[in-house]
């Protein structure tokens, strides 16, 4: 969890060795996509629990998509790119998509929160947060003008003794859909036979 909006956004382009800063101030910037029209980049902003589309034309900055289920990790399109999944490391409960989880009210607390991210009493934090977070795991998969078009959830999460929480990869197969955890040493997978939004598959590896 960071605790500073230093988080930034490069272009490096290949041919002339050459790198360019298009986004700096961002809080926990991760997984980041080009769009088909190879014009847009789009990456979850973690810290601030949204997902970003950034024109690379105009320099434009906009949302992604509003009131997202849950703290936005790694974001994954399809092998056609004409969707995208949305992994999320911490669900909200609120249907209205209003901030709920503790990342997000510290957004608004930069002092509070570098104190409690900041040497032992970060361990200890992070430890007691871990504890109470939401088990319910969920991703989502939107088309690419932000409407959802399916979701995989736990509600309950997995078995304490999978130990995972959050859902930080995904990708697509015909078999199915791979998935990994921001915590916990394990990747799964859901079979498209049971369907998207069905129970989970009870195997590990």
């Amino acid at each position: 969890m960071e605790h500073q909006p230093n988080g930034r956004l490069f272009h490096y382009k290949i041919s002339r060795n050459r790198i360019t800063l298009l986004l700096d101030g961002l809080l926990e910037p991760s997984g980041v996509e080009v769009a088909q029209d190879r014009d847009h980049i789009v990456f979850a902003e973690t810290g601030a629990g949204e997902v970003l589309s950034f024109n690379m034309r105009t320099k434009a900055l906009t949302k992604f998509t509003d009131k997202l289920p849950g703290l936005p990790s790694l974001i994954r399109l399809t092998e056609t790119r004409d969707a995208l999944w949305v992994g999320m490391e911490e669900a909200r409960l609120d249907e209205t998509g209003a901030p709920k989880s503790l990342p997000e009210y510290l957004k608004d607390w930069p002092f509070l929160r570098k104190i409690l991210m900041s040497g032992n009493l970060s361990e200890i934090f992070k430890a007691i947060y871990n504890s109470f977070s939401p088990p319910h795991l969920i991703a989502v998969k939107y088309d690419m003008k932000g409407k959802p078009l399916v979701s995989v959830q736990a509600p309950r999460g997995l078995p304490k003794s999978q130990g995972v929480k959050g859902i930080s990869q995904f990708s697509e197969s015909p078999e199915g859909v791979f998935l990994s955890f921001s915590r916990g040493n394990h990747i799964a997978k859901i079979m498209k036979r049971y369907g998207c939004t069905s129970a989970w598959n009870s195997q590990f590896s």
